[in-house]
């Protein structure tokens, strides 16, 4: 179809419309609007509805799968709070680690922790037989020294040595004792097999001052009347078959006095069957026995 030919149709179709009458006219105006609104509804507005519905179900599953990921992934920020604190307690551990290192003891400080166990004893009755020592291996690669302590002593003198001994440091303690009455003394002294332990530290080659406790505190002694291995006597009754007074010589002058005990003339701080004559009265002896004194009558 040429221009002219599709001119022609139009004119043709202006002279219809031009006949037609008003109400036909605008009727026909209504179906043309109506058709022209429809062809671009179809042309333009579908597919971008379309379009946009497509946008909302993408939108919509985007959503979906973030909330999947928050729920199976950690909150980031939080984790990172949570990975400050961890490291942050193991920065405080390693520094409570080298503080208690620098308190251990190490190899190189062993002599002077000999020399500060014989100077526990100054002040107090004790007889050293032996004093060994020994390192072995321990738990976690390290070592642990143990000290093996033998001596003789009151059953008073050996309790306040040991608590002494439990004050030089943190980490010395008492792993066993043995306690018997000595040959020496047996009413009097005892015989004390002892072990001590401690955990070395780790650098056999850091020498220094023995790491002793901070606080040194002079504790009071402690006071024991009687001696627990040994019984306690009838002294009224069982002394008087130990011990036979046939006869006293009694003088005022101090130390002139005599007595004889058990077929032996005695005088003032003699003794007899590890017993002292502490004194001699006109009628009797005052005797003392380890930690015990009584009186003995003369026979009549």
């Amino acid at each position: 179809m040429t221009q002219m030919d599709l001119q022609a149709r139009v004119n043709l179709i202006k002279e219809k419309f031009a006949k037609l009458k008003s109400g036909e006219r605008r009727l026909i105006l209504a179906l043309a609007a109506a058709l022209a609104l429809t062809f671009y509804f179809r042309l333009f507005i579908k597919p971008a509805m379309g379009r946009i519905a497509v946008l909302k179900k993408q939108t919509q599953d985007n959503k979906d799968r973030a909330r999947l990921y928050q729920s199976q992934f950690p909150d980031l920020d939080k984790e990172r709070k949570g990975l400050l604190k961890i490291r942050q307690s193991i920065a405080q551990m390693k520094e409570d680690i080298r503080g208690i290192q620098s308190r251990l003891i190490n190899a190189a400080q062993v002599p002077q922790l000999l020399m500060a166990l014989i100077k526990s004893a100054q002040g107090l009755q004790i007889d050293f037989q032996s004093v060994k020592q020994k390192i072995e291996a321990d738990r976690g690669g390290l070592s642990r020294l143990y000290i093996d302590l033998k001596f003789d002593a009151g059953y008073e003198d050996t309790v306040n040595y040991i608590r002494k001994v439990e004050g030089i440091s943190d980490f010395l303690k008492l792993e066993e004792i043995d306690v018997s009455p000595s040959k020496k003394s047996p009413r009097s002294l005892i015989t004390v097999s002892s072990t001590l332990s401690s955990i070395l530290a780790d650098n056999p080659a850091r020498e220094g001052e023995l790491p002793l406790k901070a606080a040194k505190v002079q504790e009071p002694k402690v006071t024991i009347k009687h001696n627990p291995l040994m019984p306690r006597l009838n002294l009224g009754q069982e002394k008087k078959k130990d011990l036979r007074v046939s006869g006293i010589t009694f003088r005022s002058t101090a130390g002139a006095s005599s007595a004889i005990i058990n077929d032996t003339v005695l005088r003032e701080g003699d003794e007899i069957d590890g017993a002292t004559i502490e004194r001699i009265s006109p009628d009797s002896i005052t005797v003392k026995d380890g930690p015990e004194t009584y009186e003995v009558k003369v026979e009549r």
